[in-house]
This record gives structure tokens, sequence and C-alpha cells, in this order.
């Protein structure tokens, strides 16, 4: 016996594997549909029909005093395909809404938000989230956060 044998065997087992089971999905076209068709059709379903980025989340946003930053800042929120804003001067006309679960989360930007806008020792904005749905709270603080990143990038240049 040479040594490839054992190889030459294998082979042989493999091909009659494969040439049985092309029968097999040849008599029985149903074998056909679940094999091919099923996967392609639940890639495009999971890949375009379903999508988990939400889209229009309900936020309020709080300007406690008026300037060009707050209205550029506001304008990028408003501008933005991830939220459904809503303006008001004090925050107390939203923690009704936000403890009801009506908005995902509220933005403040405080008196001093033109002063502080562009200084590096801290963000002049605070995120306050409903914390009762921990992923719609994550979504909302990131996309902020992201939104702010591009905000200073775009007003810093």
């Amino acid at each position: 016996m040479t040594p490839h044998a054992p190889f030459s065997h294998k082979w042989r087992r493999l091909t009659g594997l494969i040439t049985k089971e092309s029968r097999q999905i040849l008599r029985d076209p149903s074998s056909v549909l679940i094999a091919g068709v099923m996967p392609l059709l639940l890639l495009f379903l999971f890949g375009y029909g379903v999508t988990f980025d939400p889209r229009e989340l309900d936020v309020a946003l709080v300007v406690e005093q008026q300037s060009s930053e707050t209205a550029s800042f506001q304008a990028a929120l408003e501008n933005s395909t991830l939220f459904e804003i809503e303006v008001g001067p004090d925050r107390r006309l939203f923690e009704r809404d936000l403890s009801l679960g009506k908005i995902g989360g509220l933005i403040v930007l405080p008196a001093d938000f033109s002063a502080k806008a562009f200084r590096a020792d801290s963000a002049p904005i605070q995120v306050i989230v409903d914390g009762s749905d921990p992923n719609t709270a994550y979504l909302v603080s990131g996309y902020v956060e992201l939104l702010w990143g591009n905000w200073l990038e775009q007003e810093w240049i």
C-alpha cells in the first residue's frame, strides 16, 4: 500500500458524499428553496428591511440664554435626522414629559454656553436621559455627544 492511498480514499469518500447530496437536492426541489433561497431572503430582510437605528427620537432642548452659538447648535440638532426637537427656555417645562417617557432626553444649554463653548476644560451642555429604557438613553447620549463633537469641529474651523 502506498502512502497516498489513505489520501485517495478520503477524496473518493468526499466525491461520493457530494454526488449523493447533489442527487438528493435534485430529487427534492424544496431543499433548494431551504438551502439557497431562504438564506438569501433572510440576508436581504435583515440587511435592508430590519434596522435598529433610531429615527426621530423625541428630545427637548433647553436654551437658557439665546446667542449665535446656541442658535447654531440648535440648528445642528434640528438638521439631524436622529432627533425631533422641542425647544424651550426652562427645563421645568420638560421634566414631566421626561418622567412620563414622552421624550427620550433633555439637552440643556446653560446661560454661559457661549463663554464655555470653545474652551477645552468642560463641555457646556448637559444631557439628561430617561433611564427607564437603557438602550434609548445610551443612544440619545451617544448621538448628542457625536453631534456635539461634529458641531465643535465645524464651528472651530
